[in-house]
């Protein structure tokens, strides 16, 4: 009586049927079969969207998907905020803190092989950008006057400026990228928009 093994190696699913031959070609009519489930490639990292990678000035929200197990299925996606412990992702998560974020997730399966990881950076700017100084050109006839007007914003940058008569805030379509010019005499306010 002797005892022989078997190694399986394969990944998936293995049906294993053995049955016993003795020494003179006869072959037992009782036949045993089992089942291995071998699980040897780990889940594929999840998608990591934010919902835009853009600077922005609100909140932002990010979504983590799963991109399925080739054999034992997911049991969980976690993600870390800004390099910090993982935890368990169960719906999607709100960023609101100003300042540049990195967002990670990683998969586990149900034989606990640990996907790769997947990140995606969220860039939230909620402070606004200060008037360092401004120069006032006139041109040659002194019928226009030129503002030079230097800001400073140290995170999405200053995207534009404009004058305006009244000190309130003008309509995003009154910005530029240039110096902001004016063509007659009064009070004139400097003002400009961050990059968020």
């Amino acid at each position: 009586m002797g005892q022989n093994s078997v190694t399986i190696s394969k990944g998936g699913t293995t049906t294993v049927t053995a049955r016993v031959v003795d020494g003179a070609g006869n072959a037992a009519s009782q036949t045993s079969t089992a089942t291995v489930y071998i699980d040897n490639v780990a889940p594929a990292a999840p998608t990591v969207t934010p919902t835009t990678a853009a600077w922005t000035n609100q909140n932002v929200t990010v979504t983590l998907r799963d991109n399925g197990d080739t054999y034992s299925g997911v049991n969980r996606t976690e993600y870390s905020t800004d390099g910090g412990a993982y935890a368990q992702y169960a719906s999607p998560l709100t960023l609101s803190a100003h300042g540049r974020h990195t967002v990670a997730g990683r998969v586990v399966d149900n034989v606990r092989h640990v996907s790769g990881t997947a990140s995606a950076t969220v860039l939230i700017d909620k402070i606004a950008p200060a008037i360092t100084g401004v120069a006032q050109t006139p041109n040659a006839s002194r019928t226009e006057l030129v503002l030079g007007v230097t800001a400073n914003d140290a995170d999405s940058g200053v995207a534009g400026y404009a004058v305006t008569a009244t000190n309130a805030a003008p309509a995003l379509s009154a910005f530029a990228n240039t110096a902001p010019k004016v063509t007659k005499n009064g009070l004139w306010y400097a003002a400009f928009h961050g990059g968020g």
